[in-house]
C-alpha cells in the first residue's frame, strides 16, 4: 500500500522566500492522505510566523516527529504543544541530554532548551512515544529510529560533545529520519542527517523493503564534509537515481553546488511546497 496524496511544505529553513522568515533551523509539514505530520520545529519564532503565512495550522498536526535534540530543530516545540492538545510526539530519549559544540576551545550549548523540555514533560504518557527502533505512525509513514553507522567516512558532522571539556564525544545517536511510501517510491525526510545520508538511505531501504527512492528532502549536514566524503556521497546518490533532491539547512554551500551540478538538486527554502503522488 502507498499514499495517494502527499503535500510537503518547508516551514523553516536557513533561507526563505519573500515575506517569510529565515533562521538557522528546520521544520517540515507533511499532509499524507489527510494525516498531518510536523517534522522538527525550527529554532525560534520562524515556525509560528511562517506557518501562519503559508496556511499551515499547527493546531491540526496529528503527529510531531523530532529528528534529534539540537536546539535548531526543537526550538518551536513548546509553541506547538501550547496550541495543539491532541498531537502525538515521537522522539528519542537521548534528545534530552546536555550537549555541546566545541570550536577553538569554546563550548557552545546545542541542546534542547529548558522550555522545550518542560513542554514535553507536561505531555500525557499516551501522547509521548519514545523511539529507538523503527516505528510506523500510519500505514504509509514511518520513522527510522536509531540509524546504524556503517560507513567509515561519514561522521556526525561536527565537534559535538556531552561535556564542556570535550572528553565525551557525541555521535548524535538520536538522529532519525522519516519516510513516506509513495506510488513512485520512498520519500525520505531528514533533519540534519547526523547519521550520514548513505547510512540513512541504506538503513531505510533495508527495514522498509523498498529500494526505489523518489525524493530526498532535508538537511544533509555536509557543511564540514571533506572531499572524500563529498565525492562518495555524490557517487552514491547518483547510483540511487533519486528523482528529486531538495537539500536544506546544514547541507553547506560547497555540497549544494556539487549536488546541483551532478544531480540537479534544488536548494530548499521556507515556503517551498511539493505535491506528490
Amino acid at each position: 500500500m502507498h499514499a495517494e496524496k502527499i503535500e510537503i511544505k518547508i516551514i523553516v529553513d536557513n533561507e526563505a522566500k519573500d515575506g517569510l522568515r529565515a533562521e538557522h533551523g528546520f521544520a517540515l509539514w507533511l499532509e499524507i492522505d489527510g494525516q498531518k505530520v510536523l517534522f522538527d520545529t525550527g529554532q525560534n519564532d520562524a515556525l509560528l510566523f511562517n506557518a501562519d503565512k503559508i496556511g499551515v495550522d499547527l493546531e491540526n498536526a496529528d503527529n510531531l516527529v523530532l529528528s534529534h535534540g539540537h536546539y535548531d530543530h526543537t526550538g518551536g516545540l513548546a509553541d506547538v504543544l501550547g496550541r495543539n492538545h491532541k498531537v502525538h510526539v515521537y522522539c528519542h530519549a537521548a534528545a534530552f541530554l546536555p550537549r555541546y559544540s566545541i570550536h577553538d576551545g569554546i563550548a557552545k550549548p546545542v541542546k534542547m532548551t529548558t522550555k522545550a523540555m518542560s513542554s514535553i514533560g507536561n505531555l500525557p504518557e499516551t501522547r509521548m512515544h519514545w523511539v529507538t527502533k523503527s516505528v510506523s505512525i500510519s500505514g504509509h509513514v514511518a520513522i527510522s529510529g536509531e540509524i546504524p553507522r556503517k560507513t567509515d567516512f561519514e561522521s556526525a558532522g561536527g565537534a559535538f560533545y556531552f561535556d564542556l571539556d570535550g572528553k565525551r564525544a557525541d555521535a548524535v545517536s538520536d538522529d532519525m529520519a522519516l519516510w513516506v511510501n509513495s506510488k513512485e517510491g520512498l520519500i525520505i525526510c531528514v533533519g540534519c542527517c547526523h547519521a550520514g545520508i548513505i547510512n540513512t538511505i541504506n538503513y531505510i531501504k533495508e527495514i522498509s523493503g523498498i529500494n526505489r527512492i523518489h525524493a530526498l528532502i532535508g538537511g544533509l549536514h555536509l557543511v564540514n564534509a571533506d572531499e572524500k566524503r563529498l565525492t562518495k556521497t555524490i557517487e552514491f546518490l547518483k547510483q540511487e537515481e533519486i528523482k528529486k533532491i531538495i537539500a536544506c539547512h546544514c547541507t553547506g554551500e560547497v555540497a549544494h553546488q556539487l549536488l546541483q551540478k551532478h544531480l540537479h538538486a534544488e536548494k530548499g527554502y521556507a515556503g517551498l511546497t511539493l505535491e506528490m503522488k
